[in-house]
């Protein structure tokens, strides 16, 4: 038996910069409401801060592992 497996991943262009994963950052606003996701928002935090403007913000950077032992629960 014979069969042939196909796998398809999104490609993120990061400048000169082509990667299969994207950055695990987000980026809100004051009132807790998404900004940006992924390296949109380190580049938007680094652009922010590089203004002394970062303080009204809330950026978050490789997050993912401390949300891998918390157990989901939909009720």
């Amino acid at each position: 038996m014979s069969f042939s497996v196909q796998v398809y991943a999104y490609n993120w262009n990061f400048g000169n910069f082509l990667s299969q994963k994207t950055s695990t950052c987000v980026l809100f606003d004051k009132d807790k409401k998404l900004i940006k996701f992924g390296s949109e928002a380190e580049d938007r935090y680094y652009e922010l801060a590089s203004r002394n403007q970062h303080k009204d913000v809330y950026f978050f950077r490789q997050f993912k592992m401390k949300l891998f032992d918390k157990m989901v629960c939909g009720k």
